[in-house]
């Protein structure tokens, strides 16, 4: 307790415990405030007294206090006032650089706002509900920094463009404006046409205007060239067979063999065999539709390539210049609504069983359920190998943009893309040849012990058509805006949060703080037009994270520090990685985040509405986390992918509830400690701490231990009583030791109680 030098009279106020002082000239304290004003700011619990005192050791500033403000529903903030101690205006960037110095960045105020004098209470206290509430755009013009080189500023319109904001300052964050993987491909090829040249990784340790431009030339490059030719990975022997029609041939990348390997030795032929249906009502003009449809598969080769695995000198993938429409159509517009549902999950499950011909083009069926006038069921049927998530967003997406531009309804459409899938080829075969790349994928798997899954053993037989089952996990919007509210406080993408979360998963399952699991990632090439190339640039690659003590938000920092420092080599195949590793398993989960954020072109084009959709898809990994953006509300999602002959419904079930507990509390509790947090439901708790312990035995009241320990002697002489490491004794001989001990101590004169 130290006395007020500013009460009435000396020692008549006390400073307390928690009280905030500060030293001034001569000795003396000034009392700054009390830390018991706390506030919960985007999940965290943050002590006002603690920013304010911060912020009054400016020495510019002469007054200040900090509120948390909920201008707009669920949308709190922090917001300081401030009464400038000169004549200088006072910059935000600049007190929030000062602030940063000592303060984590969650307790940093989002919006500083000068005033001539803080409002007053009679009694003289600020008068916190008197602060005017701030303007939205006067403080975004106030956070805002300019571009002050021509390199920040075409940097500055690149990100624009590509996040579709109306402007990016050069200290916005490319995370927190929206900023993924695909997009950072379109940052890089946009800034290669202006000149601008550097890298994804460069890009994602680099995530301001200001920080990237640090490391540009000022000087303008040329874009490079293309410079593919076709047929040029393919060996002159194996070119001279090549039969004629064809534009192109070239190897098939690692994943795709694998893919077809699963799909032939899989029972039913359905394994990444994915069906995708649509219910969509709107009109359709079918003579339209199939010249849209035509005019796609001329601009994407890949929808025109057949497989050829023997051959060859090695397995080809060869591109036709024409192939036959695979557009079928059937009228059910004669049945009923509950006969067209029969029909169509009749025709969905014989479907996903027929199997494509590889030699034969194209590897994909396109087909139409008429169900009504301005009502009918689209089905994708389509091998994976050929296409990945975000390749099948692209073509749907070009699909319908060229059908509104046919019928009159929409503008000019995109031209047809420069890249070929065959560059995506070249890069995988140029890291595999790369000493760098395969010396880190070496030390990556140098004694690699992935953490496998409980051997849990279902109830029942699962058919082998049915065995792949998905499970939504129920992300509210409260959990969402969360997630992604600390995905822009520690500065990375919302991948690396719900990864986090993940791995966090991982650990419970497996009892393990060393984990590993499959990361979906893509590979497609940095340069031109390539988020408009149609392929499969996937490659799954063995992840492997150390789960440590600390928060949640520390975790997701961690983890994207992991992932950027795998990002130069992701175009190792996952097939060498594990030869390398001796040809083991490299994982048994995988974690897999999209957001087809493609379909956005197709906002306010026709009148286009999706009243359902039916997807089936099938792996041969045992589980897997598909995190994607739902584009109606820009909300998380999560559905797992899971083997139900290796779950059972209720082990699936208990799955779902640890991520949704882990994910809850990361949006909840970014500051709580992840390594101490339970994800177990109180079900789970119950049993391991109280039913499972509950081994309480009734004894006579008359008999002492040692007494009951002999009788049990008698009953059990030679069954083992005590171990410790290799040493065992029976009842027999750890009674004969403590019979020889006690008469020893009573033999030097040892007595009860001694």
């Amino acid at each position: 307790f130290i006395p007020d030098p500013y009460g009435e009279g000396e020692g008549e106020r006390l400073y307390r415990t928690g009280d905030m002082v500060r030293h001034l000239a001569g000795g003396e304290l000034e009392f700054l405030g009390r830390l018991d004003h706390q506030v919960k700011v985007r999940g965290y619990r943050i002590e006002i007294a603690e920013i304010e005192a911060r912020l009054a050791q400016h020495l510019e500033v002469r007054e200040c206090v900090v509120v948390a403000r909920e201008d707009a529903p669920g949308e709190k903030r922090l917001v300081a006032y401030l009464v400038a101690d000169g004549e200088r205006a006072l910059m935000s960037a600049e007190l929030r650089d000062f602030m940063r110095e000592t303060l984590p960045d969650y307790m940093v105020p989002s919006a500083f706002v000068a005033l001539d004098a803080l409002p007053l209470t009679p009694n003289g206290k600020v008068d916190r509900k008197a602060l005017p509430a701030p303007e939205r755009a006067r403080l975004r013009a106030a956070d805002f920094v300019a571009p002050r080189t021509p390199v920040e500023l075409e940097l500055s319109e690149v990100w624009a463009q590509v996040l579709g904001v109306e402007r990016v300052g050069v200290r916005d964050n490319f995370f927190a404006l929206g900023g993924d993987s695909i997009r950072s491909v379109q940052v890089r090829a946009r800034a290669l046409e202006r000149g601008l040249r550097f890298s994804i990784q460069q890009l994602f340790e680099r995530q301001t205007v200001e920080e990237l431009a640090q490391v540009l030339d000022s000087e303008h490059h040329d874009a490079p060239p293309s410079g593919y030719e076709p047929f040029r990975l393919v060996s002159g022997a194996d070119r001279a067979k090549l039969p004629g029609g064809l534009e192109d041939a070239y190897p098939l990348a690692r994943l795709q063999l694998g893919m077809l390997f699963h799909n032939e030795y899989s029972e039913t032929g359905s394994t990444y065999q994915d069906v995708t249906s649509f219910h969509l009502k709107m009109a359709l003009d079918l003579r339209k539709f199939e010249e849209a449809a035509a005019r796609v598969f001329e601009h994407h080769p890949v929808l025109r390539i057949s497989f050829d695995l023997g051959t060859y000198s090695e397995p080809l993938q060869l591109v036709h210049r024409a192939v036959s429409l695979p557009l079928t159509v059937e009228d059910l517009r004669g049945l009923t609504d509950d006969e067209q549902e029969r029909r169509l999950d009749e025709w969905l499950n014989a479907e996903r069983t027929r199997r494509f011909d590889w030699s034969k083009p194209p590897l994909l069926r396109f087909h139409i359920h008429l169900r009504g006038e301005d009502d009918f069921q689209l089905t994708l049927i389509i091998h994976h190998a050929i296409l990945d998530g975000w390749s099948v967003a692209t073509m749907l997406t070009e699909l319908f943009r060229l059908y509104f531009v046919l019928k009159g309804e929409a503008g000019s459409p995109a031209p047809a893309p420069t890249g070929r899938y065959a560059e995506f080829v070249a890069l995988e075969r140029a890291a595999l040849e790369s000493e760098e790349g395969r010396a880190y994928w070496t030390r990556q798997t140098e004694g690699f012990a992935p953490a496998a899954l409980p051997r849990f053993a279902a109830t029942v037989a699962v058919p082998a058509a049915s065995r792949n089952r998905d499970v939504g996990v129920p992300l509210t919007h409260q959990i969402s805006e969360g997630l992604k509210s600390v995905a822009a406080a520690a500065q990375v993408p919302i991948k690396s949060v719900l990864l986090a979360a993940h791995l966090r998963v991982l650990g419970l399952l497996t009892g393990r703080k060393d984990v590993s699991t499959g990361l979906v990632s893509h590979g497609r090439p940095e340069e031109g037009d390539a988020t408009r190339v149609l392929g499969l640039f996937l490659n799954t690659l063995p992840f492997s994270f150390r789960l440590g003590d600390g928060s949640w938000m520390e975790l997701a920092r961690q983890v994207f520090e992991a992932e950027r420092e795998l990002l130069p080599h992701r175009w190792f195949p996952l097939a060498e990685a594990q030869r390398i590793a001796g040809n083991a398993r490299l994982f048994e989960v995988a974690f897999n985040f999209t957001h087809f954020h493609i379909y956005e072109n197709l906002l306010g084009l026709g009148h286009i509405r999706v009243a359902g959709m039916k997807v089936f898809e099938e792996t041969d990994i045992p589980l897997i986390a598909h995190f994607t953006v739902d584009l109606n509300t820009s909300d998380i999602a999560l559905q797992l992918n899971v083997d139900a002959a290796r779950f059972t419904g209720q082990q699936i079930d208990a799955i779902a509830g640890y991520y949704l507990r882990a994910l809850s509390a990361i949006a909840a509790e970014p500051a709580g400690l992840q390594h101490t947090y339970s994800l177990l439901s109180e079900p789970e708790r119950r049993l391991l701490l109280q039913d499972w312990n509950a081994t309480a035995i009734a004894y006579p009241g008359d008999r002492l231990i040692h007494h009951l320990f002999e009788e049990q002697v008698e009953r059990t002489p030679t069954a083992p009583a005590v171990v410790c490491e290799a040493r065992t004794l029976t009842y027999h001989e750890l009674n004969a030791r403590a019979n020889r001990l006690a008469r020893h101590l009573r033999g030097l004169g040892l007595g009860p109680e001694a």
